[in-house]
Parts: structure tokens; C-alpha cells; sequence
């Protein structure tokens, strides 16, 4: 307890770990004495539950939440700590199991007033200071979460059911009036305002006058208590094509090739820290068209990843998307598309991410050795090269997008090492970049240079856990999961700007790609492209949602929303969760 406690630098939770261990072992052994089962296996329990709330302070920096239980699916990409982590629980859980020894008969009898003492001092400092270091009202915190998100997750289920019987009358309705499905609204419309309300989304005269902000959302009532989310249809988040304000590249091709790299974890702090940890990823958005102040959207990587390619949010990590991909937009245009997956021991992730509209996955394993579950960032920046110059013999343009993962929480194996360094943390991200530098020596040697545009980024921010605390101990952040984050757009001979993009986020990534590109198609986008100027009001663009969880990032000024929204863009989201998931 006191290691967690000076890892994650809270005296708060020293002196909580402190109360509620007394309370414990007081109660313990006052119910050890009269009814030794129950005394032992309660004590066990509660043992157990406070070991690992200080085994996750220690590592995470924060007690058990909910975004830790649903990510577990991707313990394999912990590398090296994967076992460390493993070790530790195993401690805490054999310590917690172990006998009980008692004081001697009598003795002990009237623990129940320590206990009650201990209790009542922690419940009022939890008052008068903060519960967010007590293990266990963070326990409850972790319960009330989860009921909330099960909550919330079945009434959008329901708001999608609704939504798709709507859609089906809609239709109906559309064939028996001309014979054919006209749901579309003419661009023009869209470039001119029309239809649009800042937002980028279309208001369908069903809607109101106050718009999509009507829909019902939490202002921190129980779940149980909240109305269900008005249902929408497709048609209200529906739109003809892609509005644009800014003309492609002269130098570039019709349909260049596009090579997106998505980088694990990357803040944008990281990469103009003092140390100069990532040059080379530096020295590119100083040569680049470079978006200043943009932030992830969402948060974690199955979240993210779709979430840029579908401008939109989803729920949960493994949920389906039944709309417009920036993917499905490029295959029907004419370019082979291609997802590189850096985990061949997870067909999982990989199969997800190829069902966001990629023809085909690759995550073959490779030279990599045996007892290993993922490529290095050199290897996979190898698989990327080889990749890309095999399509580039194709007759077709080719969209390719890889994930690097080494800068993952908890890897730390790395080729190169940054200056004489001693932290395994600053060494992956700088030999992350080192690696980023040696693919684009080789692109810019070559003929794909001439056709072909990278655009880089990163699935979200790095998150705050003991390692990044450590490492840049001048950060802080209300919100852990959310930051700034790169997106620049490079080829040889661009003219370099960069483009504040206001706090806007990721959602915008997709659009902003169509703009630059002058590809139009008909989606269902949440964002807009970056070149328009900054909108007057917030919308969703400055909203990141974690499938719990809000934060507004507006202007670059980052604050958590109370009980999780105070606005009516939460209402926007839920009702687009309910059209976009198939649950």
C-alpha cells in the first residue's frame, strides 16, 4: 500500500489505504474470535479486493475502473509486463488467502470500536477531502459505473431497434410514393449551410426546431431513472457528400496512394518535450500540412481506430459499425485497401479492424520468433516498406494504413536507445520515431514519392499511468485517456502549414483526408474537415467519449462534463450510437 502510494504520489491514499486496513483487520478479528469461517473468508475477501486496488494505483496510477476491466482483452500487448503484472497479482492474492492469526482469547473482543473509529474518520475525511483515493468507495464508484454503462447500453440497443423499424418505414413509404429510395440531400445544400447546423449534422424536419439537442441525456441522475435516448433514423446523420473548402494539391495525382500510420499512445507533448525524445516525427510536422491543438476523440485503440475511419463513436470496444467507412469510400473509388496488423497472435484485432472496409488484413507472422505475439516497430515499419512497394507494381492507387504498437503501456523492447537514457518509457517512443525516420528516408529515395502521400497520427493519446507520471512529471491532465495528439499530411514538395484545429479532435480525420484529397461520397460523418474555419459554438468535434465518460476539449481547454454531459451534444451521441452499432 505505502509502494502504491508514493508511486502514484498521494498522501490521500496513504492515509485511506491506512484507515481501511485498521477496519479491516479490526473487524476481522473481532468476528475471527466468535465465527472463525465467516470472520476468515469475509477478511479474505476484502483483503483481496484492497490489494488489488493498490496493485492497480501502483501501476495505473489510478484505483479499478471500468475502462481497465473492459480493455483486458488486450493484456497480450503488455509485452514484458504482461508477467510483471501477473507476478505482482498473484502476490496480492496468496497474501490476501493466507491464515488468520488471532490475539488471545478475549483480548481482542471490542475491536469494533477501532474499527468504528477508523470508519468514522474515513467517512469524514471523505467529506471534508475527497473519496477518490479510498479503495473502497472507488469500489463503489467502479460498480455504479458499471451498472450505468450495462444501463445506457441496453437503452441505445433499444434506441437501435426503434431506429431501424423507422428506417424500414421510411423506405416503405419512399417506394410506394415514386418507386424508388430518395434519401439523399443534394450537396450543394450542404456546402451552402443549408442543412447543415455547425455540426455537420443534417436536421430532418421531424427533429424540431431545437434540433437533435432535444434528445434526452444524463445530467448525473441514477441510469435506472434516465429516459431512453430519443430514437432517430439514418436519414437524420445522413449526407450526400462531404463538404470541402479547400482545393487539392496541384502536384498530387487524381487518386494518390495514401499510406496512413497510426501510431499507439502517441501525445502530442511527448513529441515537443524538451528532450527531444521524437525528431524525426518533429522535423515532419514542421515540413507538413500540421494540425496544432487536435485532440483523440476516444479512447481505447478498439474504440479508436474505427472511430477515425467512421468519424464517429461506438459504445464498446468490439462493436460493429453498419454505416460509411473512409475505407468503403477509397474501395469505391477504385483503391485497394489494406490493414497491416502489428499482433499476429491476435487475429481478433485484426479482423476487427479489417471489418471496417479493408479487403484484406495482413498479420502474418513473419521472422518474428517464437514466444512472441507482436511485431517490433522496426519490423513493422519492414512490413509496411515491403508492403507498400509490392502495391505500388499494382495498376490500382492503394490505401494502406498500419498500427505500431511497441509504445503501448507496459513494452518496453526496443532497437535503438535514446542517448544514454535509463528509462525503458522514453526509449520506445524514441525508437519509435527512430523507426518512423528510417521508413521515410527510404520513402523519399523512391519512386512512391512521387505518387503517394503519409499521413500520420496516432490511435489516441498516451495515457497517465504511473510510467508516463514518472517520465514527464510536469504533465497533468483532467482527464487521463485524453490529450493532444499528431495529425500531419506529408509528400515531397508540399508547402508547409500548420492549422490550429481549436481542440477539435479525431473525429475530423476523415474528412479533413476527403477535402484534401477533393473526394466527395455520401456518408454519415460526425466530423468536419479542419480547413473550414473553427466553428462559433462547440459540437461534437470538441467532445471526446470513452463509452462512459465525457470531456471537452474546446479551444483547447480540457474539462470532464458533470455526471456526463451538461450540453445537447450527449444527446446527438446517443442517438448516433443507436443507428451506427449493431448489437
Amino acid at each position: 500500500m505505502l509502494a502504491a502510494s508514493l508511486r502514484a504520489g498521494s498522501a490521500y491514499s496513504a492515509f485511506f489505504g491506512f484507515l481501511e486496513l485498521a477496519v479491516i483487520f479490526c473487524t476481522g478479528q473481532t468476528l475471527y474470535e466468535t465465527r472463525r469461517r465467516t470472520g476468515y473468508v469475509l477478511t479474505t475477501l476484502f483483503c483481496l479486493i484492497y490489494n488489488l486496488q493498490y496493485v492497480s494505483l501502483m501501476f495505473a496510477g489510478s484505483f479499478l475502473s471500468r475502462l481497465m476491466l473492459e480493455n483486458t482483452a488486450s493484456l497480450s500487448v503488455l509485452g514484458d509486463r504482461f508477467f510483471l503484472y501477473g507476478a505482482v497479482i498473484l502476490i496480492a492474492v496468496t497474501g490476501a488467502c493466507l491464515p488468520m492469526a488471532s490475539w488471545p482469547e478475549g483480548r481482542f473482543h471490542p475491536g469494533l470500536r477501532p474499527a468504528a473509529l477508523a470508519l468514522t474518520v474515513e467517512l469524514a475525511a471523505c467529506l471534508i477531502l475527497t473519496s477518490r483515493y479510498s479503495p473502497v468507495f472507488q469500489l463503489g464508484v467502479l460498480g455504479h459505473d458499471c451498472y450505468q454503462h450495462y444501463e445506457l447500453r441496453r437503452q441505445i440497443a433499444r434506441q437501435g431497434g426503434e431506429a431501424a423499424a423507422a428506417d424500414g418505414n421510411a423506405l416503405a413509404d419512399a417506394a410506394a410514393f415514386d418507386g424508388e429510395t430518395a434519401l439523399t440531400v443534394e450537396a450543394s445544400e450542404l456546402r451552402d449551410g443549408a442543412s447543415d447546423d455547425g455540426s455537420g449534422i443534417r436536421r430532418s424536419e421531424d427533429m424540431g426546431a431545437s434540433g437533435p439537442g432535444t434528445a434526452a441525456s444524463p445530467t448525473g441522475e441514477s441510469a435506472a431513472d434516465r429516459p431512453a435516448p430519443t430514437a432517430s433514423s439514418r436519414e437524420d446523420f445522413y449526407r450526400s457528400g462531404i463538404p470541402g473548402c479547400r482545393d487539392k494539391d496541384d502536384a498530387l495525382p487524381e487518386d494518390p496512394n495514401i499510406i496512413l500510420i497510426v501510431t499507439e499512445g502517441l501525445s502530442q507533448s511527448i513529441v515537443e518535450d524538451e528532450r527531444n525524445i521524437m525528431p524525426y516525427v518533429r522535423r515532419y510536422e514542421a515540413m507538413s500540412v500540421n494540425f496544432s491543438s487536435y485532440y483523440n476523440h476516444t479512447f481505447a485503440t478498439y474504440r479508436a481506430l474505427p472511430g477515425q475511419l467512421y468519424s464517429g463513436y461506438q459504445m464498446d470496444n468490439l462493436d460493429s459499425h453498419g454505416l460509411i467507412s473512409l475505407t468503403d469510400i477509397l474501395r469505391d473509388r477504385g483503391y485497394s485497401t489494406l490493414f497491416i496488423s502489428p499482433e499476429p497472435g491476435n487475429a481478433e484485432f485484426s479482423d476487427y479492424i479489417a471489418g471496417c472496409g479493408f479487403e484484406e488484413a495482413i498479420n502474418a507472422r513473419g521472422n518474428i520468433p517464437a514466444g512472441r505475439a507482436d511485431y517490433s516497430d522496426g519490423e513493422a515499419y519492414e512490413l509496411l516498406w515491403d508492403t507498400v512497394c509490392a502495391q505500388a507494381e499494382e495498376d490500382s492507387p492503394f490505401f494502406t494504413m498500419i498500427y505500431t504498437v511497441n509504445t503501448h503501456v507496459g513494452k518496453n523492447k526496443t532497437e535503438t536507445r535514446y542517448s544514454d537514457s535509463s528509462s525503458a518509457y522514453i526509449n520506445k517512443f524514441y525508437d519509435c520515431d527512430q523507426q518512423f525516420g528510417e521508413f521515410m528516408a527510404r520513402f523519399e529515395a523512391s519512386s512512391l514519392a512521387k505518387d503517394t502521400i503519409i499521413v500520420f497520427t496516432a490511435d489516441h493519446a498516451a495515457y497517465v499511468e504511473a510510467e508516463f507520471s514518472a517520465n514527464f512529471p510536469e504533465t497533468e491532465r483532467i482527464c487521463r485517456s485524453v490529450d493532444r495528439i499528431p495529425f500531419f499530411i506529408y509528400y515531397p514538395g508540399v508547402t508547409p502549414e500548420t492549422i490550429s484545429a481549436g481542440g477539435r479532435n479525431s473525429l475530423d480525420m476523415a474528412p479533413t483526408l476527403c477535402d484534401y484529397l477533393d473526394i466527395s461520397a455520401e456518408n454519415y460523418f460526425l466530423g468536419r474537415s479542419l480547413f473550414f474555419d473553427y466553428p462559433r459554438n462547440p459540437s461534437v468535434e470538441t467532445m471526446s467519449f470513452d463509452g462512459g465518460k465525457f470531456c471537452e476539449t474546446d479551444r483547447g481547454v480540457m474539462r470532464v462534463l458533470a455526471g456526463g454531459s451538461d450540453d445537447e451534444r450527449t444527446g446527438l451521441i446517443y442517438r448516433y450510437l443507436g443507428i451506427a452499432g449493431r448489437y
